[in-house]
């Protein structure tokens, strides 16, 4: 879409609708696989926050920064994406 924004490229009108009907759909089923992805990674790891939080010991666990960030995205990434339909 770019590259035909720019006019480096000449697509057919098919080819348009097609690319942004995927453009508006996709990011929410890409967040919505990685946020189903992340949660079932943090039920099903051993020593992850989860399994601890049901027995209630302590609140540090032992998933890293990287984890909650992959949780944090998949969720701020569809919002992001509904304002930038809005705004466009």
């Amino acid at each position: 879409m770019m590259l035909e924004r720019s006019s480096v490229l000449d697509l057919s009108v098919g080819v348009l609708k097609v690319s942004y009907v995927y453009a508006r759909y996709i990011p929410f089923v890409i967040s919505g696989l990685m946020f189903i992805g992340t949660f079932l990674f943090m039920v099903i790891s051993p020593t992850g926050d989860i399994p601890e939080m049901l027995d209630m010991p302590d609140l540090d666990g032992s998933f890293g920064i990287m984890i909650w960030f992959a949780l944090l995205l998949s969720v701020i990434y569809p919002l992001v994406n509904v304002v930038d339909m809005k705004v466009s």
